[in-house]
């Protein structure tokens, strides 16, 4: 603007008192508002950043910032409290983590000096943020608020919490337990003891062990002698069987 007004006038016809104006006008040296009229959320930005307290103290996210320029970690760390407070989540202090040193070695030029390396060493800094008792909607909302508006050369990676309970039907439903039922049902080995856990006998034993009668009568005994004949009899069919197909496998081979 004060090149303006020179460029626009002569040099002779220029006041000094005009320039001042310009100046005091441009930069003024006090605020125009009352301290009075500034919102809560500005002045909020002249102190450290405020936390909301913890209840239950449940850890349920920790957020990690990357960068190695120090003065953009330190400034995405300041404005994920900022918001995390008005979000209503619950966050600890900014914590460093240690630091990861990486170590490149390139070549000085492609041909004069291409025996002749030069290492580069690059630090990356990372500061930590838990969250404790936040809602999933607000750390949707907070996590959501953060990416919309990055800081350039720092990268964040969230880790959730989540618990449930384990009764009901719950355990039923995880894949792993589907994958065991499927992986039992075709064990050779499984379906040749399923008969026999399923069996009277074996819930005798069992009763009998919770009751603490560990007495057989002599009936049981035959029955059980006679139903470990069957099995012991179709555990050497079955490896007959297979030393049989192992052998005709070897000959086509």
């Amino acid at each position: 603007m004060i090149q303006r007004l020179i460029a626009n006038k002569d040099l002779n016809q220029v006041k000094v008192q005009q320039i001042y104006e310009e100046i005091e006008r441009l930069y003024p040296k006090e605020a125009t508002v009352t301290s009075k009229n500034i919102p809560y959320n500005i002045k909020a930005l002249y102190y450290s950043p405020r936390r909301n307290l913890k209840t239950h103290k449940e850890l349920v996210a920790s957020l990690v910032f990357k960068s190695y320029d120090k003065k953009n970690l330190d400034f995405m760390a300041d404005f994920a409290m900022r918001a995390g407070f008005y979000a209503g989540a619950v966050m600890s202090s900014p914590v460093y983590l240690k630091k990861e040193k990486t170590l490149y070695t390139f070549n000085r030029s492609p041909f004069a000096q291409a025996k002749s390396k030069q290492n580069f060493i690059k630090v990356e800094k990372k500061i930590k943020i838990d969250i404790f008792d936040t809602a999933p909607e607000a750390l949707d909302l907070l996590f959501s608020y953060i990416m919309k508006y990055p800081k350039h050369a720092v990268s964040m990676t969230v880790q959730n919490y989540s618990r449930q309970t384990l009764e009901g039907s719950f355990v039923d439903g995880l894949p792993s337990n589907k994958y065991m039922a499927e992986a039992l049902q075709n064990d050779e080995l499984y379906q040749q003891i399923e008969p026999l856990a399923k069996s009277e006998l074996a819930k005798q034993l069992l009763h009998n062990e919770e009751t603490g009668n560990v007495s057989i009568e002599a009936g049981e005994s035959e029955s059980m002698q006679k139903l470990i004949e069957e099995k012991a009899n179709e555990i050497l069919k079955n490896n007959k069987d297979m030393q049989k197909l192992m052998k005709e496998e070897g000959e086509t081979k």
